[in-house]
């Protein structure tokens, strides 16, 4: 289902998902954005693929997802979109086992600047100074970004367990972080 959001200038950014190159035997998808103006009712932007990393263990370099659970968007102050959606590692146990080949376990964020867009880590499903209360993990099947008036990005993101075990889909917790747009590099 594509997402709609209206940037301050009342331009309708599109974003939605499209099948790319196959990941392991796995369909992947890339995600696509265009720019409609509903006034003149034409796209005005062109229609661009946002910068996604592969999967890490990758078994190929090209970009695009293997998950499309997650997607959500919103602009800054000035009007740069940041777009969300669940990509980064596939989801693995302590000793290194993969639990869930068929997800990637973080919630990651995309920022237009300049007209480029640039990945960054959002939260990361696993053992981090940002998620210090779990060894491992997958963030998925429920995201969502909020930016307040200071360009903090306000993310919210159901967590499971690493998939390895019963317990990861009956104990879901919810997490919350938030970012400064001046601080995603690090």
């Amino acid at each position: 289902m594509p997402l709609p959001a209206t940037d301050p200038q009342g331009q309708v950014h599109i974003y939605y998902y499209e099948r790319g190159d196959d990941y392991d035997e796995r369909d992947r998808f890339q995600i696509k954005h265009a720019v409609w103006d509903p006034v003149t009712t034409t796209l005005v932007g062109d229609i661009g693929t946002l910068d996604v990393q592969a999967p890490n263990p990758s078994g190929t370099g090209d970009s695009g997802l293997n998950n499309d659970e997650v997607l959500d968007a919103a602009f800054t102050s000035d009007g740069t979109p940041v777009v969300a959606y669940q990509g980064g590692d596939i989801p693995q146990a302590d000793d290194g086992t993969i639990c869930n080949a068929g997800a990637q376990a973080d919630l990651m964020l995309n920022l237009s600047q300049g007209g480029t867009w640039y990945e960054y880590l959002g939260i990361q499903g696993d053992a981090s100074p940002q998620n210090p209360y779990f060894t491992d993990g997958y963030v998925g099947l429920a995201g969502s970004i909020a930016i307040d008036s200071n360009n903090n990005i306000h993310m919210a993101a159901q967590h499971y367990y690493e998939h390895c075990d019963y317990m990861s889909t009956s104990y879901p917790d919810l997490l919350y972080v938030v970012r400064s747009t001046g601080n995603l590099g690090s």
